[in-house]
């Protein structure tokens, strides 16, 4: 039976957490998935690691699933978001070695676990609505919706829904 740990990466695992980012990013785009672009630039996910952000799931000591937890506040969803703490969630991805396993769905358990422990109330994430699969996902998880709109970047529009999840 395999364990599972979830804790803040190490900074010597930050090369392999960007690595399964790189490898999910381009198997969505690969399946025409629009959630991520292109990879999180590494500068980003570095300061995220210098801030104590980034978080893993090993399997049996291998890192196989990665997820960030943010103090984050994006201009583009404010009028949505408490003033009270939460906790932003972004950039969640598992190695496609690991596919099958619902790993996603045990990281962002133990993430939860983890936020209400520490006395955070709320996570909130945006993703992309597309054909509705990942609300539809976040849905199942105990999320909700919260607002729905077109997003502007630089490498194009998105149809993105804000959501949350309140923590007991």
């Amino acid at each position: 039976m395999p364990s599972y740990v979830f804790r803040r990466l190490h900074d010597d695992e930050v090369d392999a957490a960007m690595a399964i980012i790189v490898e999910v990013t381009e198997w969505l785009s690969g399946k025409g998935v629009r959630q991520w672009a292109a990879p999180l630039p590494r500068e980003i996910y570095d300061q995220r690691q210098e801030q104590g952000e980034n978080y893993g799931l090993l399997v049996n000591g291998e890192l196989a699933t990665v997820v960030s937890l943010m103090e984050f506040r994006p201009d583009y969803w404010a009028e949505f978001l408490p003033k009270a703490p939460y906790k932003w969630m972004a950039t969640l991805a598992s190695s496609r070695r690991f596919k099958g396993q619902r790993l996603g769905e045990l990281a962002i358990s133990e993430a939860e676990h983890f936020l209400a422990v520490e006395g955070i109330p709320a996570i909130y994430l945006d993703c992309v609505y597309g054909q509705g699969t990942l609300p539809e996902f976040y849905t199942w998880m105990g999320y909700q919706a919260v607002a729905r709109k077109d997003l502007e970047f630089p490498l194009g529009t998105f149809d993105s829904m804000l959501m949350r999840k309140i923590l007991k």
